[in-house]
């Protein structure tokens, strides 16, 4: 019995080291916001550059473009609420490429919540 007894107790230490790295590891790979300030030029235009085009940007674009801090200002609403969209909605931007990561997302999140800075 008393062998048993031990075998659970390793077991329950094993399954706590185990369960518990893994929510370490998780934690880790988990967005959190970031204390930096966001601006367009440092953050948002080499996002749209790289996760918008050619649809949003000149001279392949055929939608509105987002190639300026007016523009992308302008529709920071609709852009967020596209890239948030699930990829089984139509309107889920982007529309050819692998959806944004939670943590792009987040990116035009906090530029509208920091003011929407331009630098």
């Amino acid at each position: 019995m008393r062998i048993k007894k031990e075998m659970v107790g390793v077991v329950l230490i094993v399954v706590f080291v185990l369960f518990g790295s893994a929510v370490i590891s998780c934690s880790k790979n988990d967005p959190s916001p970031t204390d930096e300030t966001i601006t367009y030029s440092a953050h948002i235009k080499p996002l749209i550059a790289s996760r918008c085009t050619p649809c949003h940007l000149p001279p392949d674009g055929f939608k509105t473009y987002f190639d300026s801090y007016p523009s992308s200002k302008k529709y920071i609403d609709e852009m967020i609420r596209r890239i948030q969209l699930p990829r089984t909605d139509t309107a889920s931007m982007p529309w050819k490429k692998a959806k944004l990561s939670e943590a792009e997302i987040q990116k035009f999140i906090k530029w509208k919540a920091d003011g929407l800075l331009e630098k």
